[in-house]
C-alpha cells in the first residue's frame, strides 16, 4: 500500500493508505485480460444457450412408400415460436462417438440420406454436432429410428426432454466463474484506507472505500493505548510492515500495510506524537 499523511494540523491528522500505481495499473490489464472477455461476452451467450433451450422432437410419418420427416425445436423453454424444418430422406440412423484428449466421449447422432451424406439433427452454433447424449440414450434413438425405417410403423415419435439439456448452461457457468474471481480480487486489492483523528471531539473516523462504495466507522480516541510496527514476512520471501493499533478493550481497528519502511514508519512517529501514545518500533525484526 501507498500510506500518505494527507492533513498534519493541530486538531486533525489523516492518514490514506492507496493500492500503489504499479498494482493497480496491473490487476487492471489482469482483469481485461482474465475476466473482461468473459464478462463482455456473458450476456450475449448467456441469451443464445437459454433461448436455445426447449424440447427437441423428431417425427417421422410414413406416407405409402415415403417416409416425412421433420424436426421440431421448442425456443426459450416453450415460449418463443419453435423451429420446425423437414428433413431430407434417409436410409439409415448412425451412432457416432468421439473420445476428447481429456478423457470424455462424446456421442452423437447422425442421419445416413439416400446419397450417402450424413446429416445432424438439432444442430446449432453451440453443438455442431446436434443431438448428443449419453450412449444408451443416442444407442436407443439410433435402434428405434432403424426399426422403424426396416417395418411397417405409420408412424415415430422422439423427443429430446429440457430437463436432459440443463448441461449446456455449464458452459455459462464456467464463464461466469472468471468475472466473480476477477471482481472479488478487484474488491480486496484496490481498497483505500483513510484514518482521520479529531483532537476535538476525541474520535477517530475510519473510511473504506471499495467497488461497492464506502464503508464508515468511527470509534473513541481513548481507547488506543500505544502504536506497533512490525516486520512481517510474506509469500514466497517477500516483506511487508504492519502498523497495528493497541487498544485497552476487545476493539480491533484495521491495520495498515506497506512495502516500504521509511514512509511508514515516519507517519507511525507523527500518529504517535498527534495521539500521545508510545510507539513500538519492531520493524529491524521479523515477528
Amino acid at each position: 500500500m501507498d500510506i500518505q499523511l494527507v492533513r498534519n494540523e493541530r486538531q486533525v491528522l489523516e492518514v490514506k493508505a492507496k493500492p500503489e500505481t504499479f498494482l493497480v495499473i496491473f490487476i487492471s490489464i489482469w482483469f481485461l485480460g482474465f475476466a473482461g472477455i468473459p464478462l463482455i461476452s456473458l450476456p450475449w451467450l448467456g441469451f443464445n444457450l437459454v433461448y436455445n433451450l426447449g424440447t427437441k422432437t423428431l417425427s417421422c410419418q410414413r406416407n405409402h412408400n415415403k417416409i416425412v420427416c421433420q424436426q421440431k425445436e421448442d425456443k426459450l423453454l416453450g415460449l418463443a415460436a419453435p423451429n420446425v424444418a423437414e428433413l431430407p430422406q434417409f436410409k439409415q440412423a448412425k451412432f457416432n462417438n468421439y473420445k476428447a484428449p481429456k478423457g470424455q466421449t462424446i456421442n452423437w447422432l447422425t442421419l445416413v440420406t439416400n446419397n450417402n451424406r450424413e446429416i445432424t439433427i438439432f444442430s446449432t452454433k453451440w453443438e455442431p454436432r446436434g443431438f448428443n447424449s449419453d450412449e444408451q440414450t443416442i444407442q436407443s434413438w439410433v435402434n428405434q429410428i432403424n426399426v422403424f425405417l426396416a417395418s411397417n410403423q405409420q408412424s415415430l415419435t422422439l423427443e429430446y426432454p429440457v430437463s436432459e439439456q440443463w448441461s449446456s448452461l455449464l458452459v455459462l457457468v464456467f464463464l461466469t466463474v472468471f468475472p466473480v474471481i476477477g471482481l472479488t480480487v478487484i474488491f480486496l486489492m484496490l481498497q483505500i484506507h483513510n484514518f482521520t483523528f479529531e483532537r476535538i471531539t476525541q474520535k477517530i473516523t475510519y473510511r473504506n472505500s471499495t467497488l461497492l462504495g464506502p464503508k464508515v466507522k468511527t470509534y473513541d480516541w481513548q481507547i488506543i493505548q500505544a502504536l506497533e510496527l512490525r516486520k512481517k514476512r510474506g509469500n514466497k520471501g517477500s516483506v511487508y510492515y504492519e502498523l497495528k493499533y493497541l487498544t485497552n478493550d476487545s476493539t480491533k481497528l484495521p491495520s495498515l500495510v506497506a512495502t516500504k519502511l521509511n514512509p511508514l514508519q515516519e507517519i507511525t512517529q507523527q500518529m504517535g506524537e498527534f495521539l500521545g501514545v508510545m510507539v513500538n518500533d519492531y520493524s529491524d525484526r521479523f515477528s
